[in-house]
């Protein structure tokens, strides 16, 4: 056990060492969409393809995020992380009811392109189109209306087939049923793939995307980039840098030992330390933390007449997006604009939960559900103070200190390096909710009738700089530690984490299948000589449907594959 704990310290120098090798790491994303035109409200699913491009392009190990900017001219852009293990990850963008109707620019970037000189690393940004059906807002110079006798759609081109990879189904289908697909791959090598099975109508982008073989052509020439450096990758985990302010910051940062602490309200491994540097800044080694969070920033053992706290600074570059075609808007686009209208409002009534196959993330290394001593205490006879809670039913928990004083504090059972001469130690990581408790008193004080389990680890655990002897996690029932009144050290925020990779995949159950992506995968893998078999479900309505298959065999060569089907 004492080995994992070591792990931590290796991976920190490893990292350091990394950040120096990694200087010469040239990156390039392709990011591969379930379509290429929205409505405003809808998710965009995206596959990422991060190649290291030094020499012969290679999935890359640098970096494990990715950042995703959807932006166009005067509009804020829209923004998302991307967890990457070994160059490939997958998540969604949720476009915001209120974008304006436009055609906008996908960026995708990795803090280690930031290293580079000058911004090449953006030209392989795509072109999405997206409608608001329910607004008249448009992007300022981004839209042309046209007259219905002189609109016609831009006809699907310039992605050519790649690959050896050949697509294998039946050419028409019933609404509401199941249509086989047959990935078939027995000419070819190893392939990841994202695959999309999606709605064709007569609304399409105003500039047709290049697909992965364009991708590939066009990456710089090896040794044709030069670095100015300035950023660490984040080879480990997203890093997160943060920044004291408040009135007395500088006075705060000038203290010796002032640690600071961010943790994920309901994640308990998802706690992070850092040491606050003399000029205020902090900075937070993760292991990517994923979805919408409430975020509890604190800043730990200053003076408590000090004013100061903990503000996150955005990875986010803020893009202006580049000039793009404008957007065709007719009325001869009204049947179709209607149509996905309705399937927006569909989408709304559905907890697209349910239809999501989540897909592996990259496992938290610091605690482990076999070293924990999990007490349910609904199975216990309940008690109303915590100190009644830890006596009656804890053994391996005890409080210390002076009642009378008001200097108690928790305690855990801990053995010798032989696990055999068992005392009660202090200096525990106390965590209500997984968050860090630095006021035991607080915790001592609450309802033990709002906790609903205890958690006790029982080995020494690393955290930053700092060695714990144990952990204790106090679960609430209704995640009550954002609930409490904190100091002015203490600030709760929202935080949009890495985007959950999930697979579109599941069947809609009791209501009207209206949607317009029935089917996507981000991340498939297919061996040399398989036959992959997906299952495709139809949806509540008749039209055509287009699959597309697209992503990069084990050699580096382009694969790509479409074809379409019709739904009766």
């Amino acid at each position: 056990m004492m080995m994992k704990r070591l792990f931590f310290v290796f991976a920190f120098v490893l990292a350091a060492g990394f950040t120096a090798a990694g200087n010469n790491v040239v990156e390039r994303i392709y990011v591969s969409t379930d379509r290429e035109v929205y409505v405003a409200g809808e998710p965009v699913f995206c596959s990422l393809f991060c190649l290291d491009v030094s020499g012969t392009p290679r999935y890359s190990s640098l970096s494990s995020v990715a950042y995703l900017e959807l932006s166009a001219p005067g509009i804020r852009s829209v923004q998302a992380r991307i967890a990457l293990i070994a160059g490939r990850g997958s998540g969604l963008i949720m476009l915001p009811s209120t974008l304006p109707t436009g055609n906008y620019r996908l960026y995708a970037y990795t803090t280690q392109n930031r290293n580079e000189e000058g911004t090449g690393y953006l030209a392989g940004s795509r072109v999405l189109s997206i409608y608001n059906t329910q607004s008249s807002d448009r992007v300022k110079g981004g839209v042309s209306v046209v007259p219905e006798d002189g609109f016609a759609s831009t006809p699907e081109k310039g992605k050519e087939p790649s690959g050896s990879l050949r697509l294998s189904f039946k050419r028409s289908a019933a609404v509401n049923g199941v249509l086989p697909v047959i990935l078939d791959n027995s000419e070819g090598k190893a392939a990841s793939l994202s695959v999309s099975v999606f709605k064709e109508d007569d609304i399409s982008p105003a500039e047709v995307n290049g697909g992965m073989a364009s991708f590939l052509r066009n990456l710089p020439e090896s040794g044709s980039v030069s670095f100015r450096g300035g950023f660490t990758p984040d080879s480990d985990g997203e890093i997160l840098y943060a920044r004291l302010s408040g009135t007395d910051w500088q006075s705060i940062a000038s203290e010796a030992g002032i640690t600071a602490f961010i943790s994920s309200s309901g994640a308990e491994s998802d706690i992070y330390s850092s040491t606050v540097s003399p000029d205020g800044s902090m900075v937070f080694n993760t292991n990517n933390i994923y979805g919408h969070r409430e975020i509890v920033c604190e800043v730990v053992g200053a003076d408590e007449g000090l004013q100061g706290h903990m503000v996150l600074k955005s990875p986010f570059i803020g893009m202006d997006a580049e000039p793009v075609p404008p957007l065709k808007l007719s009325t001869a686009l009204r049947s179709s604009l209607r149509e996905r209208h309705r399937a927006l409002r569909s989408y709304s009534r559905m907890n697209l939960d349910t239809l999501f196959e989540f897909l592996p993330v990259r496992p938290n290394l610091l605690l482990s559900a076999g070293e924990c001593k999990r007490y349910h205490l609904d199975d216990y006879t309940r008690f109303p103070t915590m100190e009644e809670l830890v006596v009656e039913i804890i053994p391996e928990v005890r409080l210390a200190g002076s009642k009378r004083k008001d200097t108690r504090y928790f305690t855990i059972l801990m053995g010798d390096s032989a696990g055999k001469i068992w005392s009660f130690r202090g200096n525990v990581l106390v965590l209500m909710d997984g968050v860090p408790m630095s006021d035991q008193k607080r915790l001592i004080d609450f309802d033990a009738m709002l906790i609903s389990d205890v958690e006790v680890y029982q080995r020494p655990y690393l955290l930053g700089q700092r060695v714990f002897n144990g952990v204790i996690n106090f679960v609430t029932t209704k995640n009550s530690i954002t609930a409490l009144r904190f100091s002015d050290k203490t600030r709760v925020v929202d935080f949009e984490g890495a985007s959950y990779p999930v697979a579109l995949t599941r069947p809609v159950s009791g209501a009207e299948d209206l949607r317009q992506t029935l089917y996507w995968h981000p991340q498939i893998s297919v061996e040399a000589g398989e036959e992959r078999r997906i299952e495709v479900r139809t949806p509540s309505y008749p039209g055509v449907f287009r699959v597309v298959v697209e992503g990069l065999d084990s050699e580096g060569n382009p694969v790509y594959s479409t074809s379409s089907f019709e739904v009766r």
